[in-house]
């Protein structure tokens, strides 16, 4: 189930680029960031956010899912 919580924290890695930002700015940890943009995306059945060396890059699909949240 798509909760305010995993748009929030896919919001959140998208404006910073990585999960350590996010969870700093939700005041969260990063496992719950993590696992949170993972629930998201398996529910989906898409892939949301790639990884790119220290940082994280939403997919063209991530983009879109952001504009939607």
């Amino acid at each position: 189930m798509t909760t305010k919580a995993r748009l929030r924290a896919l919001v959140e890695l998208a404006d910073t680029g990585s999960v350590r930002g996010a969870a700093e700015r939700l005041v969260v940890t990063e496992s719950s960031i993590s696992s949170a943009v993972r629930a998201l995306s398996d529910e989906i059945g898409i892939a949301l956010v790639d990884r790119h060396g220290r940082g994280d890059k939403l997919t063209p699909a991530g983009e879109r899912y952001v504009e939607y949240a």
